[in-house]
């Protein structure tokens, strides 16, 4: 065969290979389904039920379903798995239920789940299977906790440290196998907040009306004695903002271990303690926080731990769902890396060795990180880290990323150290509080309905925000005083706020925001919260940073790239990736009473969008973006292009959940929709693995083929001479 041919060959087969490895788009196929009962209208976003759990309960490696139902139950399915031709939904089989209502008096009222979690409370063994428990809190903060065959372990409550008269705002659960003291089960560990419901928004059914008349004439019977009524309101308990409290129990008993309420860790000044008050002429070192008692007793700048906490980055928060505990260790960073309030670098005199101050540990470190064995001066590679400059910045992302950025808790960094520190996302903000005493940390104040985190990679914390129109929520741009455009977006950075990395439309029709205002009248135009985009995607555009993606109710999506602050010296913060068009759509419900009906506002069958960077594969990169509206969802590339979607059998009531439930190493999606749970399972074309791995074969030995020919029959010289004629 000539090479010529042979060459040719092996261009086809490259095309082919190519082609099947980026062939058809991601395809998913109705799975089970599980109907519940209808709920009918809710007055409140309280009384939803918890996200589903996708977990193996058993350790026998297939992962099962837990619900929670309205009734007061939690029961256990086995996901149907469907087969090649198969293209339903089918009913998930029930393999197990329990009822959270006491034994001997079945009184509802409280006992409905609120939060639900599972997790492991023994700690790994080799070749020996685990077994999860489940942990539920209820309405009346009962915090059941069942073993894997939904036995009941435990039963504790914590409604006394509550005020009565409120509904749970925030609620977040955590199971972990670490133990408080010696003799321990592991520990579980439960936080909340509440609020007062506005009485415009009560729903008290009919059979429960005697019971409030009872509590209200039995309360109000205990306060003519000695005292009037408690008006929550005036008390401050009616504010919008709660104390969040945690509460840390043994996973064996249940016994409670240590509590975080609102009246711990706080200065003695403020528990009525006079002679232990602060004199700011005494103390004029002070901290002015400290002075107005804002801070609790040992709580910390977080700008002491400032990589600790932008590793418990991002943050976003808009709904109760998105309260969650996460398992960190938190170290301070060392002074001679610790920057200064307005943000400017705080790295000390070049001249001076840093181990001077750190000590012969973090000297020994730093020789090690920075260079010394190579034979360089540890006081030069300091000189360069102060001066700054590109070499500065590489010699400072090597001493950040290999000794004093912590990392949470098994991911994928490499580094591994054991947790001392709970992580709470929340409405306002990040809380850490120490893991085994609840001691506050630090807490960083930030705005709910936007995205935090560091999204060019600079070390500081960015803020990203974006606006509606058509009567859609007016929003003011963190330390700013100006109210953002309609259908626009802006992300500043710093804490507080330094300047602005980006602003632009997110909408594909660009005259929208000069054509509309925050009207009311029309449909209103709403945004789902922004989402980062995986960095290494946003690098293939040549761009060093990160990016954001944005979701509009009239299906547009928007991607910004932001450079890192190294790249800015060209002129520019940021740049619009694309920007595409999708049947992604849905539409505000109006409530009863925007359409005059009598009865209390529906805010429960509201379409919840979803924007979500999925990962095709269960520990995979992140390869795939995924929209959702009201009737669709639609899957697309990070560099914006379309290769498949997926229409959607329900309204979604909460974002689309995605998980492995048929343990097959690919994510599947698990569509919420009120009471009901519908599975959709990810396929792939059967035989394409092996025949992608039969083609890579050939592609190697006709490479082999054409070596060997090139080897073996050199190329022969022409003769200089010319023939006799």
């Amino acid at each position: 065969m000539r090479k010529r041919d042979l060459a040719v060959l092996l261009l086809a087969a490259f095309a082919v290979f190519y082609s099947v490895q980026h062939e058809g788009g991601l395809h998913f196929k109705q799975a089970w389904y599980i109907v519940g009962d209808e709920p009918g209208p809710f007055a409140h976003e309280s009384e939803k039920v918890p996200l589903p759990l996708v977990t193996d309960l058993n350790g026998d490696g297939r992962n099962e379903i837990v619900v929670a139902t309205h009734d007061a139950k939690i029961q256990v399915y086995k996901p149907r798995v469907a087969g090649h031709d198969d293209d339903s939904f089918f009913p998930a089989r029930l393999l197990a239920e329990v009822s959270l209502l006491p034994e001997h008096v079945r009184i509802q009222k409280g006992r409905r789940a609120v939060a639900m979690a599972a997790g492991y409370l023994q700690r790994k063994v080799p070749k020996m299977p685990r077994k999860q428990a489940i942990v539920v809190v209820t309405a009346g903060w009962h915090i059941l906790c069942y073993d894997s065959n939904l036995r009941l372990i435990w039963d504790q409550n914590v409604q006394e440290h509550f005020p009565h008269g409120a509904h749970i705002k925030e609620i977040a659960i955590v199971v972990s196998n670490y133990s408080m003291r010696a003799g321990d089960l592991g520990s579980v560990i439960v936080g909340g907040s509440m609020e007062v419901v506005p009485e415009e928004e009560w729903n008290i059914d009919n059979n429960e009306e005697e019971d409030v008349e009872k509590l209200e004439e039995a309360h109000s019977q205990a306060g003519n004695d000695k005292e009037e009524l408690e008006d929550l309101t005036d008390r401050g308990i009616g504010g919008l903002e709660r104390h969040f409290s945690y509460y840390a129990f043994d996973g064996r008993s249940g016994k409670l271990r240590w509590h975080h309420n609102s009246t711990d860790f706080r200065r003695a000044a403020l528990r009525g303690d006079p002679s232990s008050a602060l004199v700011p002429q005494h103390n004029y070192k002070l901290d002015a926080n400290a002075l107005l008692g804002s801070r609790h007793i040992g709580e910390h700048d977080c700008r002491d731990y400032r990589w600790s906490v932008l590793g418990s980055l991002p943050h976003s928060w808009d709904h109760r769902p998105d309260t969650k505990f996460e398992l960190a260790h938190f170290r301070k960073m060392p002074k001679g890396l610790q920057k200064k309030h307005g943000g400017a670098k705080k790295i000390g005199d070049p001249h001076k060795r840093i181990g001077k101050e750190l000590g012969n540990a973090v000297t020994r470190t730093l020789e090690k990180v920075v260079g010394a064995a190579k034979g360089g001066s540890t006081g030069a590679k300091v000189q360069m880290l102060a001066k700054g400059g590109s070499t500065g910045a590489k010699v400072r992302n090597e001493i950040r990323d290999s000794f004093y950025r912590p990392t949470h808790v098994g991911n994928k960094s490499g580094h591994w150290w054991a947790p001392n520190t709970i992580v709470a996302h929340l409405s306002d903000g990040i809380e850490a509080i120490h893991l085994y005493t609840g001691r506050p940390i630090c807490r960083m104040n930030l705005p709910s309905g936007g995205l935090h985190a560091d999204v060019n990679d600079d070390g500081v914390i960015d803020h990203v925000q974006v606006a509606g129109g058509h009567g859609g929520e007016v929003v003011f741009p963190t330390g700013m005083d100006e109210a953002l455009k309609p259908c626009w977006a802006i992300a500043t950075t710093g804490m507080p706020v330094r300047e602005q990395l980006f602003n632009g439309s997110v909408c594909a029709d660009r005259q929208f925001a000069s054509r509309f205002a925050f009207r009311t009248e029309g449909s209103t135009l709403t945004v789902a919260r922004p989402v980062l985009l995986p960095r290494n995607k946003v690098k293939k555009h040549r761009t060093v940073g990160g990016g954001v993606l944005f979701l509009t109710s009239r299906g547009d999506v928007t991607a910004f790239a932001v450079e890192n602050t190294h790249m800015q010296h060209q002129g520019r913060h940021a740049k619009k990736l694309w920007q595409i068009r999708t049947e992604a759509t849905w539409q505000v419900r109006a409530t009863n009473e925007d359409s005059g009906d009598d009865g209390v506002a529906d805010h429960f069958f509201q379409p919840v969008p979803t924007i979500h960077v999925m990962a095709s594969r269960v520990g995979g990169p992140q390869d795939v973006i995924v929209v959702a509206g009201e009737n669709a969802a639609v899957f697309i590339t990070p560099f914006g292009a379309t290769f498949g979607g997926l229409y959607l059998p329900s309204l979604p009531t909460e974002e689309l959940q995605f998980a492995d439930f048929n343990n097959d190493g690919l994510t599947d999606i698990i569509l919420v929709s009120g009471q009901s749970y519908y599975g959709f399972q990810q396929r792939r074309s059967p035989g394409m693995s092996l025949f992608s791995a039969a083609l890579g074969v050939l592609i190697l030995i006709m490479i082999g083929v054409l070596i060997v020919q090139h080897i073996s029959h050199p190329k022969k010289p022409r003769s200089s001479g010319r023939a006799d004629s």
